[in-house]
């Protein structure tokens, strides 16, 4: 348990600093091609994070979703019946799990487009909801 604790630690930090790294270029009036494309990048890293510590606590619960085409909703899926997120938190992840997707794949692409900076901007109160679901979901499983 003490590994996992360590593992989600270090997730969890790289995740916050990727989430103040993406709020300070939000935070600019204008910005360049290069600091939009960040904004995907940040936001794919932020997303992987995400991932990774729902995929931990759902292998620590015995109940992982096998790799698959449909893998990213299965997580969300077996995280919801977990108790680890809600229902509607998951609704909103799979956005962000459709841009990561999209982003990953590199299908046309285009970094300044709105729905990119809609989630950018949305991440803020999304990381905030899900650690505390998450943290809750950890305080209650150690008990």
């Amino acid at each position: 348990m003490a590994e996992l604790s360590e593992r989600l630690g270090a997730e969890k930090e790289n995740v916050e600093r990727f989430r103040l790294d993406l709020e300070d270029v939000l935070s600019r009036e204008e910005y360049s091609l290069v600091e939009a494309a960040a904004v995907a990048a940040f936001l794919l890293r932020i997303c992987s994070g995400m991932e990774n510590i729902l995929a931990s606590a759902l292998e620590q619960s015995g109940a992982s979703p096998a790799r698959s085409a449909s893998w990213h909703k299965d997580l969300l899926n077996a995280a919801v019946s977990k108790g680890i997120i809600k229902e509607w938190l998951a609704v909103e992840l799979s956005e962000y799990m459709a841009f990561r997707q999209f982003f990953v794949r590199g299908r046309g692409f285009v970094p300044e487009d709105a729905s990119v900076k809609y989630l950018a901007v949305n991440m803020s109160n999304v990381w905030s909801d899900y650690s505390k679901q998450v943290d809750e979901y950890f305080k209650t499983t150690k008990k």
